[in-house]
């Protein structure tokens, strides 16, 4: 008996020196490569391993009337360990996100919460799929009541003003325009626009003009929508794409921390003045703005379209 307790003891110390040596050669892989260092063993799950299905933790956004298909084929008594606790509550995050479009009035106490939420959700956006890592990604981030956030409200009600008096009476053009900014005000707590670079040139006009509200003949040359110019290049579609993968993980981060959001494009990110508020380069093209704040409604699941089994997912 001793003689094997000993052999174990043994076993035991070889094991935890072997993994330590492992941990030992990944911080120096990693400290050379400069990159973050994650001791996964370190990470405790969301839910005990013991816990049922019923006991996961729930986002207040899981209320939504979502399917949760690969959750749902699960018996509510199953043990889960804790790989599939974790897999399954991430799982559930992607799959009850939903764009918001309504939301409450906006708590200026909650800024700072909110800032660093988009701070964290950016960081997150930085580990999108990206080919060749080009990093051709910049986001810009705009909390409500603050000098740029001004600005940007006097771009969406302007922007909003050019298009409808294309198709109102100056009045309604303007009580519509109004409203809308309004609307952004007071309810959005924070906005992202997301811009990749070395696209194909994007406005003939650069440099631009100096801004004077007072040039009235300037209106349509600052707020009336560009043209769209998509990516001509494998690299451009591959940097555009990524971008674009980017702002899902911007999405699912800013849903897991209870805020709602939406991604935007239109008028909005295809202007003049949102383009040189940010500084754009000529070859640089705005994928989106994204607004953030407290979901006032909590949207339903959307029909689909297509059947999952045999259309969407295919076997060959």
């Amino acid at each position: 008996t001793t003689t094997t307790t000993t052999s174990k003891t043994t076993d035991n110390q070889c094991t935890t020196n072997s993994q330590r040596n492992s941990q030992t050669n990944r911080q120096a892989s990693s400290s050379s490569l400069n990159r973050p260092i994650i001791d996964h063993s370190s990470i405790k799950p969301t839910s005990s391993a013991s816990a049922s299905l019923e006991s996961l933790p729930q986002l207040s956004h899981a209320r939504f009337s979502s399917s949760l298909s690969d959750c749902s084929q699960i018996d509510e008594g199953e043990n889960l360990n804790e790989s599939k606790a974790n897999y399954l509550l991430f799982q559930r995050t992607i799959e009850t996100r939903r764009t918001a479009s309504n939301y409450k009035p906006f708590d200026l106490s909650r800024v700072p919460f909110l800032r660093e939420s988009m701070t964290r959700a950016i960081r997150c956006a930085t580990y999108a799929p990206n080919h060749h890592r080009t990093e051709p990604t910049t986001y810009y981030r705009i909390v409500t009541n603050t000098g740029a956030c001004d600005q940007l409200m006097e771009i969406c009600y302007n922007v909003a003003l050019c298009r409808n008096l294309k198709k109102r009476s100056i009045e309604e053009a303007e009580i519509n325009a109004k409203a809308k900014m309004n609307k952004w005000k007071n309810t959005i707590g924070g906005y992202m626009v997301v811009c990749v670079s070395d696209q194909p040139l994007q406005d003939d006009e650069y440099p631009y003009k100096d801004f004077s509200k007072d040039n009235v003949e300037d209106f349509e040359y600052w707020y009336d929508t560009l043209q769209m110019r998509a990516p001509q290049t494998e690299r451009q579609l591959e940097d555009y794409s990524s971008a674009s993968a980017s702002i899902q993980n911007i999405l699912l981060s800013i849903h897991s921390e209870d805020f709602g959001a939406k991604w935007a494009t239109g008028p909005m990110v295809r202007c003049r003045a949102t383009r040189s508020l940010i500084g754009c380069k000529e070859t640089d093209a705005i994928v989106g703005l994204i607004m953030i704040g407290d979901s006032k409604v909590i949207p339903r699941e959307w029909r689909r379209r297509r059947e999952f089994d045999g259309d969407v997912m295919r076997e060959l």
